[in-house]
């Protein structure tokens, strides 16, 4: 159920983090981009788990590392609340409006 419940949230959020890297760079570096769009997913993913497992090792369970490892997580993802929108706007101008 838990693999599940993964791939679940995984599906949406990977849509949305595809988007957003489309819409951060022009269009001539874009296949190169998501290319290390995809290096990064692999390695995080990779020490994400290598991580929880460590921390579960060492806090003696799996509800302290979900703990140690969610709540940087979302309070770094609030962070992308603060980033400035691109929806309707061109790369080349300039970020006042």
């Amino acid at each position: 159920i838990g693999y599940l419940l993964a791939i679940t949230a995984s599906s949406a959020f990977a849509p949305p983090t595809g988007a957003m890297v489309a819409e951060l760079v022009p269009t001539a570096v874009r296949a190169t981009v998501a290319g290390w769009e995809t290096v990064a997913g692999v390695l995080g993913a990779v020490i994400g788990l290598l991580s929880f497992g460590v921390l579960a090792d060492l806090t003696g369970g799996f509800a302290a590392a979900a703990r140690w490892i969610g709540i940087p997580t979302a309070v770094i993802a609030v962070g992308f609340r603060f980033l400035p929108e691109t929806r309707g706007r061109e790369l080349d101008e300039p970020d006042d409006p």
